[in-house]
């Protein structure tokens, strides 16, 4: 682990401050976001650009070794580039080392998403992105649901005819 964690808290200010030193020997970053469940609503929307963010990388990644380049080149120009990100560095040497033991697992992120999408539905949005992302991970998650979110490349693999980076299981 890199030790980056950020605690995304939310609750009665009174609670936030008693416990505020203890949640800094959690994790160096405590992000105090409100009195109420504002804590759980932004886990759902970053949790949902994780989603559309690894869906991305999927793509690009099978469309660049399709014509030949390999994915250690794309990843490094995709973390010094305009769409580098920590999240982008984070995951890239999983991709490479083809390592989907779940930090996060795709049924969970599927979960989120469900969760993301009725919450769009009570103020009376559509999340397109979200939805089509969503559905994809719905897909992924029967045969790859134990393994990594990230499972969205061989998934996407796999449903190219390419031979996918780890097997699917198929018994979810």
């Amino acid at each position: 682990m890199s030790g980056n964690l950020t605690l995304i808290v939310s609750g009665p200010q009174s609670a936030y401050d008693a416990y505020r030193e203890l949640l800094k020997e959690i994790g160096p970053k405590v992000l105090y976001v409100g009195d109420a469940e504002q804590a759980r609503l932004i886990k759902l929307a970053i949790n949902a650009g994780l989603a559309i963010t690894t869906e991305l990388l999927a793509e690009l990644v099978i469309l660049m070794e399709r014509h030949g380049l390999d994915r250690s080149v794309l990843l490094d120009v995709l973390g010094e580039s305009v769409l580098g990100s920590p999240f982008v560095k984070y995951k890239s040497a999983n991709l490479l080392n083809r390592d989907y033991i779940a930090t996060f697992t795709t049924e969970l992120l599927a979960k989120d998403l469900r969760l993301a999408l009725a919450l769009a539905d009570e103020v009376n949005l559509t999340l397109p992105a979200v939805q089509l992302v969503s559905d994809l991970v719905e897909e992924a998650a029967i045969g790859y649901g134990d393994a990594d979110f990230a499972a969205l490349l061989p998934h996407l693999q796999r449903r190219h005819g390419h031979e996918p980076d780890i097997p699917a299981i198929m018994d979810e």
